[in-house]
């Protein structure tokens, strides 16, 4: 099974069974995605410790040939995991605070639309992507980014 810019979907019981039920499935991930770290961390771990089901397979969405991490394949902690860890040491307020001028902002959801994760594939195997898809790897940004198709 693969998935795409999945939030957590179970709490530890249900990501084992799930693992164990279904072998290999693969989450991929937009490193900037925000939904991937849904709920989030301070909250879901309130609720009932909610976790991501399968490997995680995270682009960059830098679109750099080759910047893939892949769960059980690559070495060190999973790069969303880790980004996930950072914002909880910042605390509560100012991560919370962030992601409301990040919504506020028009940012927010952005990176979890089919086509960031198509021009992250595209680039993450060398890949330029079609004409239409130009301008989501502007030079601005990905805060500039927009879909032109």
């Amino acid at each position: 099974m693969y998935n795409y810019g999945s939030p957590r979907v179970g709490n530890k019981a249900f990501v084992e069974l799930y693992n164990q039920l279904n072998g290999d499935s693969f989450r991929l991930v937009n490193n900037l995605d925000i939904v991937t770290s849904l709920p989030r961390q301070a909250l879901a771990s309130m609720l009932a410790e909610y976790d991501h089901v399968g490997r995680t397979v995270v682009v960059d969405h830098e679109g750099v040939p080759g910047n893939v991490w892949v769960e059980g394949i690559d070495e060190g902690e999973c790069p969303v995991r880790l980004r996930d860890a950072a914002r909880a040491q910042k605390g509560l307020i100012e991560t919370e605070m962030a992601l409301l001028q990040s919504i506020v902002a028009g940012e927010a959801v952005s990176q979890h639309l089919e086509p960031y994760y198509f021009v992250a594939l595209c680039a993450a195997v060398g890949l330029d992507p079609p004409e239409q898809f130009a301008a989501l790897r502007s030079s601005d940004g990905p805060s500039n980014w927009v879909w032109t198709a």
